[in-house]
């Protein structure tokens, strides 16, 4: 799941690459997008996209927020996360990291620490939290690229198709 529209980034590339491999990938926008809020997009993946337990979320900056949010109230085969940060928006309840750490069968993450819009250290946490398979670079910015191949090689490991 992206934050966005399915032309930015690598958004609609990595869409179309899991469709070569066989995979149903959508790519939603996510409404309220300039203000990223729990109680708009939660309700949004869980009504409107549905989540289920062999399902591999992908979310970048707030929507990886977002699919952590999710993962805290349903089981999903796998997340990855990319520049994914810890704060909060309309937060009223603290991470349940113990509960995402049990709901997801697996977690990666993706993280530059020349990332101008998301802390390196927030990521880091993130990681130490959620127990992730952490990839951290020096040099991809906020991932905002129109390919990103690291992501397909993830997902073909994990699913066993490497």
């Amino acid at each position: 799941m992206t934050s966005g529209i399915i032309n930015r980034h690598w958004y609609k590339w990595l869409q179309a690459e899991l469709v070569k491999l066989g995979f149903d990938a959508i790519a939603p926008a996510l409404p309220d997008e300039k203000e990223a809020k729990d109680s708009i997009w939660i309700p949004f993946l869980l009504n409107n996209i549905g989540v289920a337990e062999n399902d591999i979320l992908i979310g970048h900056s707030s929507g990886a927020m977002a699919i952590l949010r999710v993962c805290e109230q349903v089981k999903v085969k796998g997340l990855i996360l990319v520049s994914a940060g810890y704060y909060d928006h309309d937060v009223d309840q603290l991470w349940n990291w113990n509960k995402i750490k049990a709901n997801a069968q697996w977690i990666e993450q993706f993280h530059s620490s020349d990332d101008p819009f998301t802390p390196v250290n927030s990521s880091r946490h993130i990681a130490k939290e959620v127990q992730s398979t952490y990839h951290e670079f020096n040099d991809r910015n906020h991932f905002l690229c129109t390919e990103f191949p690291d992501l397909i090689d993830v997902i073909k490991y994990r699913c066993g198709l490497s």
